[in-house]
């Protein structure tokens, strides 16, 4: 019951009218202003339950006011006072809600849909930052949650703080309705918002003391069924564990609750056992603004008896007389000694919902599908996958996961693929943090195996009999080795049997370079010159070398040294044959006759006898 105001209770035992303004974004919207009269619903339960998160509603038609705008999801705040039938005497306004503008129709008047602020738990509890330890106290998520909200919560609101209503971390898709909903199932209540703003935990109760009495100023008082008394408590978890106490003499409250326990249970048990649900309706009820929802009232019934019962539910139509409806639903009497289920109860039982996890999975309105491995009550691993993102976690790390952005998949764990034969043959992969491990195995031929680290590249090929060769390349250089450990080739060196090359070439460029050809080696020089050793034989050997183009100032014939049978010719390129010089110009050694001969172009002459020459020098 709210704090009376000043005259109130007076002015309200005698005749009275009663008044109603709003306030809409700082503007006053008296009777005048409205179309009719505003009706205000007020709910709180419709059956036996704990668990809810109820929201009052308003619905009003406005007159609109000269160059004044309604905006979007305005705030609204209503008020109503008592006024004397003379008009002389009113009280202070009263507040009967606080609400926000959820939708609107029409031009000339404005037809308004207003709802409390628990609209606002209709967000994500995404936002846990100002919580650093869990798990946290039922009371401290509350806390967090009326920061969140914008709100205070009233001061009749006590939540247990005993160890069993300490909870998890929650997950970041769980909606704050849902989590208020798990709080108050714990604490044996339902959620309201009070006319003054403020959020409240009404404790499920048996009717009490009346703290007003409706008398007979109501047009007619119905019982809506038969009364219910409470025997036992039975919640259900996250993972289906299900928790249960009481007997079953009465009523069993039922409910699922991923923060319950036994502990809990028997708590509620305790509290809750023997509490009386008395289901009745009351029409044209003129009720005191003051009351509201979990009051006991008293009523008078047509037969002069009275009745207490609690408000439930309150339905006012906002006109001068506050004409209310009050009514609590009843449970069903009957129960199923045959069980059936239709095809849309199956389907619902069946159906995947957000506040229940499925061995380690779940689905998420943040993340879409989430799949958890959960140990010791930490999260060690945890895959999502949504439209956005398909990513794989370790210890909160993305350790395998689709870049959208780049199309490309990245990892950053190791990674091992094995792919095997029918006969047993394989191939494997092995990405470490600190090594790539790849093998190729055959059965019948060998293996290739290929490693790499920071240190280096080794690559190895081995076959059945245990030859192998392996190539390695680090930072000191190129290394081949067979099995007996002998260095093929190094950084320095090659050292091979055969090596077999068609050119040579420089280390700068392919201008000079050397060729290898059947008869011979041929140095090309950049300038095109070149040096050549090898031999040529149409009937018996003579080896030779040329020294390039420019040997000799009258020609570009290239510099020659050649060995015939018979002698050594150093000239130009021009040939001889059978001792006989056909063209060319030079000295040819005669190493039978020891005669030398000079040459040009062809002809030669026979020196002097040189065998009693004495060479000197100086």
């Amino acid at each position: 019951m709210q704090t009376a105001p000043t005259y109130w209770n007076g002015i309200f035992a005698d005749s009275c009218n009663i008044e109603y303004k709003l306030n809409i974004d700082g503007e006053d919207y008296l009777s005048e202003n409205m179309q009719g009269n505003p009706v205000l619903t007020k709910p709180l339960l419709e059956k036996p339950a704990i668990g809810r998160v109820c929201s009052a509603t308003m619905s009003v038609a406005i007159k609109p006011m000269a160059g004044i705008t309604i905006p979007k999801a305005a705030r609204v705040y209503a008020y109503c006072r008592l006024v004397t039938k003379d008009g002389k005497t009113a009280t202070q306004w009263l507040p009967q809600g606080a609400f926000y503008i959820s939708s609107r129709s029409g031009k000339t008047n404005i037809s308004l849909s207003l709802r409390d602020d628990m609209v606002k738990a209709g967000q994500t509890y995404y936002d846990k930052s100002s919580i650093t330890n869990w798990p946290a106290t039922q009371q401290l998520v509350l806390d967090d949650i009326c920061r969140i909200m914008g709100v205070e919560a009233d001061t009749r609101t006590k939540i247990n703080n005993q160890a069993s209503y300490r909870v998890n971390y929650i997950s970041d898709d769980t909606l704050i309705s849902e989590v208020l909903s798990f709080i108050a199932a714990s604490n044996g209540g339902n959620w309201i918002m009070t006319e003054s703003g403020k959020l409240r935990l009404v404790p499920l109760a048996s009717p009490g003391t009346p703290v007003a009495t409706l008398g007979s100023k109501h047009g007619g008082y119905t019982d809506n069924g038969m009364e219910t008394v409470i025997s036992r408590i039975t919640m259900t978890d996250s993972n289906d564990t299900i928790f249960t106490a009481g007997d079953d003499s009465g009523y069993e409250l039922t409910c699922d609750n991923p923060f319950a326990d036994q502990q809990v249970v028997n708590n509620l048990i305790t509290k809750l056992k023997g509490v009386i649900y008395r289901p009745y309706a009351v029409k044209k009820a003129w009720l005191n603004p003051l009351m509201e929802l979990g009051d006991t009232i008293s009523i008078t019934k047509k037969d002069g008896s009275n009745v207490n019962v609690i408000l439930n539910e309150i339905i006012v139509s906002c006109n001068a007389g506050y004409t209310c409806s009050l009514e609590t639903g009843a449970e069903q009497d009957c129960e199923d000694e045959f069980p059936f289920k239709t095809s849309s109860e199956l389907k619902e039982g069946r159906s995947v919902r957000t506040d229940r996890v499925y061995y380690g999975t779940s689905l998420t309105r943040l993340n879409g599908l989430v799949i958890s491995r959960i140990k010791n009550d930490l999260e060690e691993a945890k895959v999502t996958f949504n439209a956005d993102t398909m990513a794989f976690y370790q210890n909160g790390e993305a350790v395998l996961y689709f870049d959208a952005a780049a199309r490309t998949w990245k990892m950053s764990a190791s990674m091992e693929i094995e792919v095997k034969g029918d006969e047993g043959a394989s191939t494997t992969l092995s990405l470490l943090a600190d090594s790539l491990n790849a093998s190729v195995k055959s059965l019948t031929k060998g293996y290739l195996e290929v490693k790499g680290t920071a240190d280096g590249l080794t690559s190895t090929v081995k076959t059945l009999d245990d030859n192998y060769v392996t190539i390695s390349q680090t930072i000191d250089g190129f290394t081949i080795k067979n099995a007996q450990g002998e260095t093929l080739i190094d950084g320095a060196s090659i050292h091979t049997d055969n090596l077999f090359l068609s050119r040579l070439f420089s280390k700068t460029g392919n201008d000079s370079y050397i060729e290898m050809q059947d008869n011979g080696l041929n140095f090309i020089l950049g300038r095109k010159e070149s040096i050549g050793i090898g031999y040529y034989s149409s009937d018996v050997p003579m080896p030779y070398m040329t020294f390039g183009a420019g040997s000799n100032p009258d020609t570009s014939n290239a510099g020659m040294v050649k060995k015939y049978p018979n002698g050594i010719w150093i000239g130009d390129t021009a040939d001889r044959y059978n001792s006989e010089i056909i063209d060319g110009t030079g000295i040819f050694i005669n190493t039978n006759t020891q005669i030398i001969y000079k040459y040009n172009k062809g002809t030669g002459v026979a020196l002097a006898d040189t065998s009693n020459v004495t060479a000197v020098f100086g």
